[in-house]
């Protein structure tokens, strides 16, 4: 889901700082968003 989510932002002029992946040693998929005033966001998913 947060793969498609990602695509979404992109798709829409969204700033993707770190792409979509899996953390090491773990079954939890993270992914960093820049907002329009330049906080970053961190989207997670927990794949089980």
């Amino acid at each position: 889901m947060l793969y498609k989510g990602c695509d979404l932002i992109k798709e829409n002029g969204g700033k993707v700082v770190l792409e979509t992946g899996q953390m090491k040693n773990g079954t939890t998929v993270i992914d960093f968003i820049e907002d329009p005033d330049g906080y970053k966001i961190e989207l997670l998913e927990n794949k089980k």
